[in-house]
């Protein structure tokens, strides 16, 4: 028997031919890295396509996940959905090879640091919503909907993307997706029962509330405490504002918490936010601006890293390297243009780390440019090795949960900052940055000379070449992605322990669900085998019990005609006797007669010839006479005969039909008994499967309040970390103000110096001044006068400035001091106060799962005991229908056997009517010899017996022959009389004779 495969392994045919096994880099050349993900990479070669690889870790959950996703791509088919290339296998690295798209929507908030408009948001939802249509008609939930995996191309198509986290069946019961954006059924699809595809539609909703305000709903907050948020608060709203007010219900309808009255797909589409007019280039305009805005920001850091490296390089005195930085790729163009080679990819992914790793060196060396360095988001060199630095794309915020075998998980990241007060003064600072940089651009083009030369135009022939994969992603967002991987992430780790924790908790119901199920059915399986075993029992039982009453039936039968063959011999033995008893009497009478004739003719003295005549005649009557004796005796006896046979047929018969009803009694007693025993052995059944059933749950449930022990635990866990972190940060961060302050004081103070000096050098002109005014007019006496007045004057105010200014000072350091401490301590309240109101809304979600799990657990006790209970009642009620229909039957068999007898009894004495035989005596033979025998039977019963004859049927009998019995009785007296004149010992030896019959052979 061949070995049954592992599930994923390669050697399977099917799995096998997801992938093809060539090297993958001889098909991609000028791989550059674009984006980076939890454990996945992105990046594009120079075929218009998107190499996305994945490190192939080998668990059996990873490559599974890796397995199904390659699947669910290989199938799909849709405009709106990226387009599946092909899938590489080389060493232990997935390479899957996808359609290449500029970013996606969450990039564009990104680089615009702004809303999208109402129209584009409109345009952007319509073309998702075609997508989940398609995947929906499928059977297939996308789980995962959300700005950062919903990319757009160059053209402005719309495109879903990252199927990581689908679900290849609907509905589903499994904990997937990103925190911020998951359905309330989802995050409670393991409590609570299953979700389908309007989990979708929840997430395309919080999508539209990120598009409008650059963040979803409780983005602000810890990623487990929002999970609580969403699950037991009410559904979040678009904030009023200037958006119309199709906007607000598409996005209500999509929200709403159960999901039998959320839109579906279908609905949405029809909905007039979808359906509005619009102009049909507005995506397509929208990406154009965001290109161009990213290749602006993209130029602004590089002209900020040039001038830094320029101040750098003149300080140190040495400007030569300065001088190469862009000869390096703009004296290349000139082979480009010649030729593409490998040495003209001069911004490829090993010279782009060169150049990072030049200007990083080059930046890290200048001290008094601290400042300036730390606005700039540092670049991270990218690892050379495919399989250490694997290459995906998960724009920011990204990230996925999964409890069972769908995807890891990729946790998004929330701001740390405690208040939004630094985060909105960061935003503040960065637009003021770009305002600055646009303002400098247009300064630039109006002081570029209108002739181009050579060097500017080999820089526009590189920024053509870099952009044959125009993204929009700034490099700086790309920059921060790689170094956010490389750093630890601590939510990741929570939410990717918390997922385990939940995929083993269901793989523990799932497995103690089949240990349950396998126990049922093996006591279905005894139970049935035991019953069955009993029912053939009962039926060998019965099949040796008709056996028994069939020998006993037959066995009386032959007694029967043994019996009647007895008594017929008997009889007619004793008939024999009498007829030579009647011969011998009768011939010794002729003897006495004609002994007593011959004396009486003596005496007459009659002559011979009379003589001999009457002794001739007398001899003539005398056998007359005895032909008549005999006659009447042969009659007699024949008459006898047959009613003695006739009587004991009769009895017999009523016999027989005794012993047939005891029979089928005894076989309805014993069914009775055996329907009895399989009565008793259902309801020990059912009270087997009732305990087991009981023990199964309770055992479910208790397994169930451990996993949510468990579950609180961990979350209590995360929670406490979570504000740990906070804590600590928020500690090193006033920590790093209070280091600061000092350096930032000296700074305000030598400022505020600084105006002292100006304001110094000003009164010292004015006063200058004033004495040249002065004094042009007055005579030397009175000019020394009025200059040492002035002087004096002069003194004396500046005196007063420089108190004013030391007060000022002082003030200033005393003032931004309190502020400090002031506002840190206002932050790390309202900190605690956050983090205190995270912490009793988890205690309280807690607390509301515990309850709603009491409150689930009980409801499935009442549902188990309602179960047994109707289970038990249609089990009675079945009971009951056979015991009611086995005493129908046990009627039915009953009535049909006293009907047969009956009808066997009246074709039994209609014969006998018919022969002559008076049916009250052999009734009353029949009835008066049953009764000696010392029948078990009492009066009443026989009585009710079949086969019975009582008095009104007798009496019937009588009404209905009047006229037959009267003259059977007249015969029957007329040869009892002949009988009994002819010889009274022939009566005495019939009633010896009938006497003795009776003792004989009555049963």
């Amino acid at each position: 028997m061949p070995i049954a495969l592992k599930p994923g392994s390669l050697k399977d045919p099917e799995i096998a031919a997801l992938f093809r096994t060539e090297d993958p880099e001889s098909y991609f050349a000028d791989l550059r890295e674009i984006g980076h993900g939890s454990f996945v990479g992105f990046g594009y070669s120079w075929p218009r396509m998107c190499s996305h690889q994945k490190d192939v870790i080998w668990w059996e959950a990873k490559w599974n996940d890796i397995v199904k996703e390659v699947k669910f791509l290989k199938n799909l088919r849709h405009e709106n959905i990226v387009e599946f290339k092909a899938c590489f296998l080389k060493d232990h690295t997935c390479w899957l090879v996808m359609e290449y798209c500029v970013g996606s929507a969450s990039d564009i908030l990104e680089v615009h640091k702004k809303p999208l408009r109402e129209q584009e948001i409109s345009a952007i939802c319509q073309q998702v919503l075609h997508g989940l249509r398609y995947l929906h008609s499928l059977g297939r939930i996308h789980r995962d909907v959300k700005a950062g995996n919903i990319l757009l191309t160059d053209s402005g198509v719309v495109k879903l993307a990252d199927f990581g986290s689908a679900s290849l069946v609907c509905p589903a019961q499994s904990f997937v997706g990103t925190p911020y954006w998951m359905a309330p059924e989802v995050i409670l699809a393991m409590d609570e029962g299953r979700y389908n595809d309007r989990a979708d539609v929840w997430s395309l909703g919080i999508t539209c509330i990120e598009l409008a305000e650059k963040k979803p709903p409780f983005f602000n907050m810890n990623a487990m405490s929002a999970l609580y948020h969403i699950a037991q608060n009410d559904s979040p709203s678009l904030p009023v504002g200037s958006w119309s007010s199709d906007f607000h219900d598409f996005v209500d309808q999509c929200l709403i918490k159960d999901p039998a009255l959320r839109f579906s797909t279908e609905t949405c589409l029809l909905h007039p936010f979808i359906s509005s007019a619009r102009p049909a280039s507005i995506l397509f305009d929208l990406i154009q601006r965001t290109k161009l805005l990213v290749r602006d920001l993209d130029h602004f850091q590089y002209r900020k890293l040039r001038k830094l490296m320029y101040l750098d390089e003149q300080q140190s005195g040495s400007s030569a390297e300065v001088s190469s930085l862009d000869s390096e790729d703009i004296d290349s163009v000139d082979d480009d243009l010649c030729a593409e080679s490998a040495s003209s990819r001069s911004d490829s992914y090993t010279s782009t780390q060169s150049l990072c790793g030049a200007m990083r060196s080059s930046i890290t060396s200048v001290s008094s440019l601290k400042k300036a360095q730390r606005s700039l988001v540092p670049i991270v060199p990218l690892a050379d090795d495919s399989t250490t630095s694997p290459l995906s794309r998960t724009p920011p915020p990204s990230g996925s949960v999964d409890t069972d075998t769908d995807t890891d998980v990729t946790p998004p990241r929330p701001s740390l900052t405690p208040t939004a007060k630094t985060a909105s003064m960061e935003m503040n600072h960065e637009q003021q940055q770009q305002q600055q940089h646009q303002h400098q651009q247009q300064q630039q083009q109006q002081q570029q000379p209108s002739i181009v030369g050579p060097r500017r135009r080999k820089e526009e022939i590189l920024a053509w070449r870099r952009s044959r994969f125009a993204t929009i992603r700034p490099t700086v967002t790309i920059a921060r992605e790689q170094t956010e991987y490389a750093a630890e992430n601590n939510m990741h780790e929570q939410m990717s322990g918390y997922k385990r924790m939940r995929r083993e908790h269901q793989k523990e119901l799932k497995q103690l669900e089949e240990k349950f199920n396998s126990e049922m059915d093996n006591l279905k399986m005894k139970l049935d085998r035991e019953y069955e075993n009993l029912l053939l029992q009962f039926h060998k039982e019965m099949d040796k019990l008709h056996v028994t009453h069939r020998q006993e039936l037959d066995k009386r039968l032959k007694t029967n005609e043994e019996l009647e063959r007895k008594l017929r011999k008997a009889i007619v033995q004793q008939q024999e006797v009498e007829m030579k008893a009647l011969q011998m009497q009768l011939k010794k009478e002729y003897k006495v007669n004609k002994e007593r004739l011959k004396q009486e003719l003596k005496m007459e003295n009659s002559s011979k010839s009379f003589v001999e005549g009457n002794l001739k005649t007398s001899k003539q009557n005398h056998l007359h006479v005895q032909a008549e004796a005999e006659n009447r005796l042969l009659a007699d006896h024949k008459f006898y005969l047959d009613f003695e046979i006739r009587k004991l047929k009769r009895r017999r018969l009523l016999h027989y039909h005794q012993l047939e009803q005891d029979l089928i009694r005894e076989e309805l007693g014993v069914r009775g008994r055996q329907l009895q025993s399989a009565h008793t052995l259902l309801r020990r059944h059912h009270e087997l499967t009732r305990d087991l059933e009981m023990r199964q749950l309770n055992s479910l449930q208790n397994l169930r309040c451990q996993h949510l022990q468990k579950q609180h635990a961990s979350e209590l866990q995360n929670q406490q970390a979570y504000m740990k972190r906070v804590q600590d940060e928020l500690r090193k961060k006033h920590a790093m103000q209070v280091k600061q302050q000092p350096k930032e004081l000296k700074q305000k103070e030598l400022q505020i110096r600084r105006q002292f000096r100006q304001a110094v050098k000003t009164q010292t002109r004015q006063y200058k001044l004033l004495q040249l005014q002065l004094t042009q007019d007055l005579p030397k006496d009175e000019q020394r006068e009025v200059v040492a007045r002035l002087k004096d004057e002069q003194k004396r105010k500046l005196a007063l400035l420089a108190e004013q200014y030391e007060g000022s000072i002082g003030e200033m350091m005393e003032k931004q001091t309190v502020q400090l401490e002031t506002w840190q301590e206002e932050e790390a309240r309202q900190t605690k106060d956050k983090l205190n109101e995270e912490l009793e809304l988890l205690m309280a979600f807690q607390s509301k799962q515990r309850m709603q799990m009491d409150q689930h657990h009980e409801r499935e006790k009442g549902r188990l005991n309602e179960k047994v209970s109707l289970r038990l009642a249609v089990l009675e009620n079945k009971m009951d229908d056979e015991v009611t229909q086995f005493e129908r039957e046990r009627q039915d068999r009953l009535n049909q056997l006293q009907t047969r007898q009956n009808q066997e009894l009246d074709v039994f004495d209609q014969a006998s009517i018919h022969l002559g035989f008076s049916l009250i005596a052999l009734s009353a033979s029949s009835s008066s010899t049953s009764t000696a025998s010392g029948s078990s039977s009492s009066a009443t019963a026989v009585a009710n017996k079949p086969g019975v004859i009582n008095s009104a049927s007798i009496q019937d009998a009588i009404h209905q022959q009047p006229t037959t019995d009267n003259s059977f009785q007249a015969v029957t007296a007329h040869h009892h009389h002949q009988h009994l004149s002819s010889s009274s010992s022939s009566k005495q030896r019939y009633e010896l004779l009938e006497e003795d019959y009776r003792k004989n052979y009555t049963l």
